[in-house]
């Protein structure tokens, strides 16, 4: 069994394509939850991107944000979602339609200026939808960020209640490590993706950090808490994000040969 995750309709703009933005995007939420063991395939089809993760093919195109470009962009969208379902039903796969999420990305701009009521994948019509979850990471159709972030801060907070019911109960070591297995990692989830987000939306996430910091050393809330992230030896978010996006780049350069080569033929 198996099914197409995501088909994104990306529209352009008016200096350049959006899908130059979200196609990385969506390779970075993979490479950042690279402890799955998967195969990733990116192929080029009739100007359309088709991702195969594990058992989901993800389907990307970019248009030109009018209504007749996009229904000709549905029309090969459809077309393409056909082939797939007859490639796997030829290499004893099931597509299940019902499951196959559809996204239209682009400003509130561009979106205002076309409509798109559903796309058919086999018997199904799908509806686009204002979020679809990734890999762990929820996308919105403006790929703000801004509907992850708020998931991740309401996740994080709740864990932050939990651990601190049980805090006295425990060694600075054990709540390190429960601030690590639920609160950090929480934060760390493809945070490559978060490079360039508003100043805003990365206050919410360092104030989760902070407040998880102070709960680790019980530091008060009128102490200075960097010379507590310094203890600990964390990064502030921000920091964490660019140090994510060079590991990347480092692993793609220099150990990753199947990303290089691929680059670099």
């Amino acid at each position: 069994m198996t099914d197409i995750s995501l088909c994104a309709l990306i529209m352009k703009g008016p200096k350049k394509s959006v899908l130059t933005m979200a196609f990385p995007k969506a390779l970075s939420s993979d490479l950042a939850l690279s402890q799955y063991t998967h195969y990733h395939l990116v192929t080029l089809y009739k100007a359309m991107a088709l991702i195969t993760i594990a058992d989901d093919t993800q389907i990307y195109i970019s248009v030109d944000p009018d209504q007749c470009s996009v229904d000709a962009a549905i029309n090969r969208l459809e077309t393409c979602i056909d082939e797939v379902k007859l490639w796997m039903s030829h290499n004893y796969l099931k597509l299940n339609d019902d499951k196959t999420e559809f996204m239209v990305i682009g400003s509130k701009y561009q979106s205002a200026k076309v409509h798109v009521a559903h796309i058919r994948v086999g018997n199904a019509n799908v509806i686009p939808s204002s979020e679809v979850r990734n890999l762990g990471v929820i996308f919105d159709s403006s790929l703000s960020m801004e509907y992850h972030i708020t998931t991740v801060c309401r996740a994080a907070y709740a864990s932050i209640r939990n651990i601190g019911r049980i805090r006295r109960h425990v060694n600075r070591e054990t709540a390190e490590m429960m601030v690590h297995a639920f609160i950090t990692s929480k934060i760390d989830i493809g945070n490559s993706l978060l490079h360039g987000i508003t100043k805003t939306q990365l206050h919410r996430l360092q104030r989760i950090q902070k407040i998880a910091a102070r709960l680790i050393t019980y530091t008060k809330p009128r102490e200075h808490i960097t010379p507590v992230l310094h203890d600990l030896h964390w990064l502030p978010v921000e920091q964490r994000i660019i140090f994510k996006i060079a590991l990347f780049v480092y692993k793609i350069l220099y150990k990753t040969v199947y990303i290089s080569s691929s680059i670099f033929k």
